[in-house]
């Protein structure tokens, strides 16, 4: 169930970057130290969607309503894997003074992130039509 959370969080967070604008308000982010100034990118890149995600999935109650293989489980864990290893590589290569190993990974990274992106939107798409329905008949009845 992580890894469907992970997949919500950064499909949604490239949908919407609400916490890339967010990072114009931060100061003095280019006077950090590199690998601190990627961290705290990525940190405030993210958390807003996964507090919006977090509030879905309470409210849509998911955890309850999971079949025990979860559908479309196998796309979504190779799209956050792949996800999770561009930003690592991103923040290992932002360590590297003079800049050429961010710049690489950033170069090589496109090609990595679009077909995760893909294959979590398929994921996500077949986790939500695999769901079972609420029985919202039965709360309009009673």
């Amino acid at each position: 169930m992580t890894y469907v959370f992970l997949g919500f969080t950064f499909l949604l967070a490239d949908l919407f970057p609400i916490g890339t604008y967010l990072m114009m308000f931060v100061p003095g982010i280019h006077m950090m130290p590199h690998g601190m100034a990627t961290l705290l990118t990525v940190l405030i890149k993210y958390l807003p969607a996964a507090l919006i995600t977090a509030w879905f999935f309470r409210s849509e109650k998911f955890r309850e309503r999971v079949p025990a293989p979860i559908p479309g489980g196998k796309l979504l864990m190779v799209g956050v894997v792949m996800t999770l290893l561009t930003i690592a590589a991103a923040m290992f290569a932002s360590t590297v003074e003079g800049g050429g190993g961010a710049y690489l990974v950033g170069s090589i990274a496109v090609f990595i992130i679009l077909p995760a992106r893909i294959l979590m939107l398929f994921g996500i798409v077949k986790f939500l039509l695999g769901m079972p329905a609420v029985a919202t008949a039965e709360k309009r009845i009673g």
